[in-house]
Formats: C-alpha cells, sequence, structure tokens
C-alpha cells in the first residue's frame, strides 16, 4: 500500500460534511447464526435451518449449463449459460476427470453432480460423481446466506438406477425400501474468502462444509459467478473406526483429487461504475470532488443535485473480487470516498477508526501474477488495467480534502498528473 494513501486517508481534512451516500451493503462479514428455521425433508425427516448474517450468497451458488441446452423455466434457477464455463484441475496428484458436454477437464464433474440443484452438490465426490447416489436432494434452502446451516438426514444407495427410480416415487409420496446408508449431514454455507487458481488468478469463493455422521468430510468452494471452483477433502481415515455405518461405504475424500480453478474465465459485465465531479462545494479541490456511482439509486440521487455533475467518464464493473469501499467524513476522517479490490488494504483501512466501511460496491479482478510491462502488469482474459491517481492533499497544508480518480486510459492519468495528482498506479482490472 502507497504511504501517501493511508496518510491521506487519515489526515484531518476540511469540508468533511457535504456529501455522503448512505450506501450500506455489508457483505464478507463476520457469520452469525440467528433464528431456527425447518423445512419438511422430501421423506419425512425434517431440515433444519440455521438463518446466517446477511451476506447472501446467490451469485456464489451458481452453475453453467450449455447455450443449447433445453430446460422448462424456472426448473434450474441456479443455471447460467455459457459455453466458456469455468475450467477445473486435479490438483493433488489424482486423475482429471474425462470431458464434459462442455468439452472441458472436469468442469463436467460440476455440471452433472449439480445436474438437478445446487445443494445436490452435498453428496458429490470428484472421483465417483454419481454412485452412491442419494435419494432427493436438498431443495427449498434459498436465497442462502452466509453462515446458514442445513442439517438434514439423507438416504443413500449404490445404484444410479434405484436411486433415479426413489426419487420419482419420493415424488409421488411412494418411498421404496431398499437404501444401503442413512447418514446425518451438517452443511454450512460460509462467509466469501479470497483464493487463487492455478495461474494466480484471484477470486471470492464462499466455502461449503460438509460433516458426516458427524465426522468433517469435504469442503467445497463456490466461486463468486463461477459455482464450484475448488475442493478439499477433509476426511480423516482414522476416524473410519467412529462411523462403523460407513464400513461399506465405497469411497472417501482424499486429498489427491482435490480440484482448483485452473485460470478465471471472461468476465460477466454487471454495472457501469460513473464518475461524478463537484465543484461547486469543493472550489478548492484540483479539478473538484470525484465520486464513483455503480447502483442505479445513487445515481439517480447524483443527477438530482445540482452541484454533481457527470464527468464523461466510466468504467465496467465485472469480475471475480469485490471491491470495498470507504468513507471518512462520517468519522472524522477525510470527506471522500476509497475503493480498494485488494483484500489485505481491505482489512488494514477497515482497522482504521477515522474510515467507515461501506461495502462490496462493485465487482472486478486484480493484476495477474507477472512482470510488468511500461509498468503495466497483466490483466486477466477481457479486462484492461484500471489506474488510481491522488490529489495529494497531504501536501496542501489543509487547502483541501483528499480524493482519489479511478482512470482506464494512461494519456487521462498522465493529464491528471501534469496538474499535481500524484500516479498511484494501476490497482485493478476491469472489463474491457
Amino acid at each position: 500500500m502507497k504511504k501517501n494513501l493511508l496518510y491521506s486517508l487519515v489526515s484531518k481534512a476540511v469540508n468533511k460534511t457535504l456529501f455522503a451516500l448512505p450506501l450500506r451493503r455489508a457483505v464478507f462479514t463476520v457469520a452469525c447464526f440467528g433464528a431456527l428455521t425447518s423445512n419438511a425433508w422430501s421423506d419425512g425427516v425434517p431440515v433444519v435451518l440455521i438463518e446466517g448474517s446477511e451476506v447472501e450468497l446467490s451469485n456464489f451458488y451458481i452453475y453453467y449449463l450449455p447455450p443449447t441446452m433445453l430446460i422448462a423455466p424456472g426448473e434450474h434457477p441456479l443455471a447460467r449459460r455459457t459455453d466458456r464455463p469455468p475450467q477445473l484441475k486435479v490438483i493433488g496428484g489424482g486423475t482429471d476427470l474425462p470431458p464434459s458436454i462442455f468439452g472441458s477437464v472436469t468442469a463436467g464433474s460440476a455440471a452433472s453432480f449439480n445436474s438437478v440443484t445446487m445443494p445436490s452438490a452435498i453428496g458429490f465426490n470428484p472421483r465417483f460423481p454419481s454412485v452412491p447416489c442419494r435419494d432427493i436432494p436438498t431443495y427449498g434452502v434459498l436465497p442462502l446466506y452466509a453462515g446458514r446451516v442445513v442439517l438434514e438426514t439423507t438416504n443413500w444407495f449404490d445404484s444410479l438406477q434405484i436411486c433415479f427410480q426413489h426419487e420419482m416415487t419420493a415424488r409421488q409420496g411412494v418411498f421404496e425400501p431398499g437404501h444401503t446408508w442413512a447418514l446425518s449431514q451438517r452443511v454450512a454455507f460460509l462467509a466469501p474468502t479470497r483464493r487463487k487458481a492455478v495461474d494466480g488468478g484471484q477470486y471470492d469463493a464462499s466455502p461449503m462444509t460438509l460433516v458426516r455422521n458427524g465426522q468433517p468430510w469435504m469442503t467445497y468452494h463456490w466461486g463468486y459467478r463461477l459455482g464450484l471452483v475448488a475442493s478439499d477433502a477433509n476426511w480423516n481415515a482414522a476416524n473410519l473406526s467412529k462411523v462403523p455405518e460407513l464400513a461399506t461405504w465405497p469411497s472417501f475424500p482424499d486429498a489427491k483429487d482435490n480440484f482448483e480453478l485452473v485460470t478465471l474465465p471472461p468476465p460477466w459485465i454487471e454495472n457501469d461504475v460513473v464518475e461524478y465531479v463537484n465543484r461547486a462545494n469543493f472550489p478548492n479541490q484540483p479539478g473538484g470532488q470525484y465520486f464513483y456511482a455503480v447502483l442505479a439509486s445513487d445515481k439517480n440521487l447524483l443527477d438530482s443535485i445540482p452541484a454533481w455533475q457527470r464527468s464523461g467518464k466510466s468504467f465496467k464493473s465485472g469480475g471475480y473480487v469485490s471491491a470495498c469501499r470507504f468513507y471518512g467524513g462520517k468519522n472524522g476522517g477525510p470527506n471522500t470516498h476509497f475503493y480498494s479490490a485488494d483484500d489485505k488494504e481491505c482489512a488494514a483501512l477497515n482497522a482504521i477508526p477515522l474510515l467507515s466501511y461501506e461495502g462490496q460496491t462493485f465487482s472486478v479482478n486484480v493484476p495477474l501474477p507477472g512482470a510488468a510491462v511500461d509498468g503495466v502488469k497483466p490483466c486477466p482474459i477481457d479486462s484492461k488495467p484500471l489506474y488510481r491517481v491522488y490529489n495529494n492533499a497531504s501536501a496542501s497544508n489543509g487547502r483541501f480534502v483528499s480524493n482519489h480518480r479511478y482512470l482506464t486510459e494512461k494519456a487521462d492519468v498522465a493529464a491528471v498528473v501534469a496538474q499535481g495528482w500524484l500516479d498511484e498506479g494501476q490497482v485493478m482490472c476491469v472489463p474491457k
């Protein structure tokens, strides 16, 4: 982190009370547990849902279908269509699964075990994606929030045909005998963390932990707008004696079968991030005071205030990590907003009392590891650099408040640097 950045954000500044948008989208917060609810389980066993925090995870627990696959409206609410699904790879030394309907190595496994709905994934084993199979997937747990826990008892079969037949009859309220295992499961959906793909590309992912009959089983990682992209085997073979009911279970999670995202796919374009400038209320600011609006409600509000004008600059949002936003004016710091996609920088800023955390406001990518060319590091596919500049308020003797701009063109960076701004370099990557 640039030294002048921290100094600029924690220094006392003038003009602290003019403007602060009330955007409070709390995400990536610590999960907490609240009220208990229950849904009727398909075979009469209740599913207990322990409600979690307000961190909503609907854009994490998704899966991809080919554009040509026909599905009925509403049949797959978590499905997204794409001809370029996330590419996965077994990284623990095991054997990659065969090509799928997408023609990729292991994306097909994610597609196959998600063929009904997302929560069926809690029965997935990367080496044996079909057998044993469970009778009915867990329906009715959406929307998902970080901290939500599903407690259930599930029936498992050693034949895919039996499983399919059981599901069809169970839907009609008829239950056939013949299940081989009756297992308890605890599935927890956790707050997102930052992960790295095989090539070093960063993405945010929600861990989904699975405990079976009281024993840690698997952790699956569901990436933002990526779906299932990574796994960690948690099973300890030394615990088998504690669960004799699993003595005949044919396969157990193994670290050699852990898989990971290979590289980030092209970003999904989400919004236009529009730059606004206020010169009327900030006459001493170099060029004015700048703010970046993403939500339509923010844009409508700013468009209704004569002092705030669109500068003509904007960039697209979209990517696989979230940009945090901080505001200083509420707690006695500088009257400015600041954005970062660096998780370590966000954590450092969140520890500064003068700054108020305002949530994750838009999605971007971060530069890939690798040598910089002319000061520019490589961006993930179909992304371009976003540069940050600082108005050097820390050297103004209090004449104006700290402010940053975010620009996609080197020529624009050079123009404001010529006016006294400091170039803080490339900080994010945004859709081309």
